[in-house]
């Protein structure tokens, strides 16, 4: 089990090594999530997607707005999260119609092993 001094500091290693740059109240807004050390993009939401974590509840605006440290690692986590999820899904849709074109042009008696 983890101690608290290790979880505080496992928290402030994630947002000191991330930043969030966030236009929310703008005709397009957007989220993009980057490494602090090389600048490199981790994440990107376009304003449908904002939208849509607003609307859904996984997100608010005041958390952007919050200098909380476990507010901002919390919103960190939650981005990180959906954008991995929607990662996986649109993988697995990728490899769904794949899967279905390779069922089509094979005989019904083959087992396909994925």
């Amino acid at each position: 089990m983890k101690d608290s001094l290790t979880e505080g500091t496992n928290m402030n290693f994630l947002t000191m090594n991330i930043y969030v740059n966030a236009w929310l109240d703008c005709r397009n807004p957007y989220i993009a999530i980057h490494n602090k050390h090389d600048g490199d993009l981790m994440a990107f939401f376009n304003a449908n997607k904002v939208n849509q974590l607003i609307e859904n509840g996984e997100v608010s605006i005041e958390d952007f707005e919050s200098t909380d440290e476990s507010t901002r690692l919390e919103l960190i986590s939650t981005l990180l999260t959906v954008k991995f999820a929607d990662s996986i899904k649109d993988e697995l849709k990728k490899r769904g119609r794949s899967l279905k074109s390779r069922k089509a042009s094979q005989p019904a008696n083959d087992l396909m092993w994925i």
